[in-house]
């Protein structure tokens, strides 16, 4: 190749470095704002434990939001891969899962105040299961989530 041939290999490459660095400085300064979710699961009677079909309240906050954006709820096992959404209907009456007791779906929109809660029964097999609200990338914020362990008892 003669250096003729080299220089413009050269001239395209620093062209085409150039042109990533502009576009990486560009998406940075249009970086999403930094979301945090915290939440708690009111009130099991026994600490770390919930009996399926009792009632509970998974409430929390997402800052900063908006009000009107929204958490989304999911439950599953800790060691599988896959979340799925809570169920709306009665406990049971749509198969094993995590029910929605007071929505039409699994979701919340977050109030002025940046909180969020749903009232749910479980309705699985005995063992250890994860729930999660997940506020997923809306309007420039960035996702966030709370996850939180239980022990699911059967009711007797």
């Amino acid at each position: 190749m003669s250096s003729s041939g080299r220089n413009s290999v050269r001239l395209r490459t620093a062209a085409v470095v150039a042109a990533l660095a502009a576009f990486a400085t560009a998406e940075a300064g249009e970086a999403a704002i930094e979301t945090t979710t915290t939440g708690t699961v009111c009130c099991p009677f026994h600490a770390g434990q919930l009996e399926n079909f009792g009632g509970y309240k998974f409430r929390g906050r997402t800052r900063p939001s908006q009000a009107g954006q929204f958490v989304y709820f999911l439950y599953k096992r800790p060691a599988a891969t896959r979340w799925h959404k809570f169920k709306v209907g009665l406990g049971g009456s749509d198969g094993p899962g995590f029910y929605v007791l007071n929505k039409n779906r699994p979701r919340d929109a977050i109030n002025r105040r940046h909180r969020w809660s749903v009232y749910f029964t479980p309705s699985v097999r005995q063992g250890y299961w994860k729930i999660r609200a997940r506020f997923p990338s809306q309007d420039g914020y960035a996702r966030s989530a709370v996850t939180k362990r239980y022990w699911v008892w059967q009711s007797e």
